[in-house]
């Protein structure tokens, strides 16, 4: 009678112990062994290796622990996948039984603080599209309507191939960057390489120009007569060589050339008034000329009255 109680409280504490020790892998030491997709059968397995045994890119430390998982025998299986775990994060390679193992692709992962980062010497970030011809990244604001997007950034805009920023909290677009260089800031059809539908403020704006007017003080230019000028002012409304108004409203006017053209009518302007100076000097001399005969004449006339 007590051999089958002794029996069964040993099963009882075995059992108990058991129940208590959680099952464990091995990690097997195989860290100076390079290893082929082909190495690995109907297996999963951990193995310490050296970063440089296995290829992974620049990562600190020396060492590395590495997961294989290999679904079958041979290449009708499918792929194998290889997690490796290291200082710098965790990375991922795949191959066919029979090949090579694919370059090793990092895993972003967040911070605890919920950032996600991605620090390495050539970094890059790659966005490939859900749909055929776009592809963009959507931003959500901490508001009281957090499932609205407030913003996004993409390309292939509307079906072209436009590169879009968008506030879609105050509404319009940011900026377009067209296929051929345009940008926009609230506009969709930048003609320009810089279309603005709105005010600019800048302190300073620097305008380079060709053909600078210069050419007006050069001997051999001669100036519109005053008289014609006269003539083209009152029946076209607006100085030669400057566009109408109504041609500016509708296309406006390059900052470059309403500067020389401003500079060339000035320019005009100051032969003319040279012109007319000495004009007016010339009247002045004779004038004066005129004013001394007088005074001859009446000098004799009052000669010969006192006689």
């Amino acid at each position: 009678m007590k051999n089958p109680i002794i029996t069964l409280s040993l099963l009882f504490i075995t059992h108990i112990i058991h129940a208590q020790t959680a099952a464990q892998l091995f990690v097997s030491d195989t860290r100076n062994i390079s290893e082929l997709p082909s190495d690995f059968r109907n297996v999963a397995r951990f193995d310490f290796k050296q970063k440089e045994i296995i290829g992974l890119p620049a990562v600190n430390g020396t060492y590395t622990t590495m997961l294989t998982v290999a679904p079958w025998v041979d290449a009708t299986g499918d792929l194998n996948h290889q997690l490796n775990f290291n200082n710098d994060g965790l990375f991922y390679r795949n191959g066919l039984n029979g090949s090579g193992w694919s370059a090793w692709s990092k895993i972003v992962l967040s911070e605890p603080s919920n950032r996600i980062v991605v620090n390495a010497g050539q970094s890059a970030i790659i966005l490939k599209p859900a749909q055929q011809d776009h592809t963009y990244m959507e931003f959500y604001a901490r508001t009281s309507t957090p499932d609205i997007r407030s913003a996004w950034f993409g390309y292939g805009a509307r079906g072209t191939n436009n590169l879009q920023i968008t506030n879609e909290i105050s509404g319009g677009p940011i900026s377009i960057i067209t296929n051929n260089g345009n940008v926009g800031i609230d506009t969709t059809t930048p003609k320009e390489k810089l279309s603005v539908n709105g005010n600019i403020r800048a302190k300073e704006i620097k305008v380079e120009a060709e053909n600078w007017p210069d050419y007006v003080f050069e001997p051999s230019y001669t100036p519109m007569p005053l008289s014609e000028l006269e003539s083209y002012v009152f029946k076209n409304k607006h100085l030669p060589g400057v566009p109408t108004a109504k041609e500016i409203e509708i296309d406006g006017i390059e900052l470059g050339k309403l500067n020389k053209m401003l500079l060339k009518q000035q320019e005009e302007l100051i032969l003319h008034l040279i012109e007319q100076s000495k004009k007016i000097d010339d009247l002045m001399r004779q004038i004066k000329e005129q004013q001394i005969e007088i005074k001859a004449v009446r000098a004799g006339m009052n000669k010969n009255v006192i006689k």
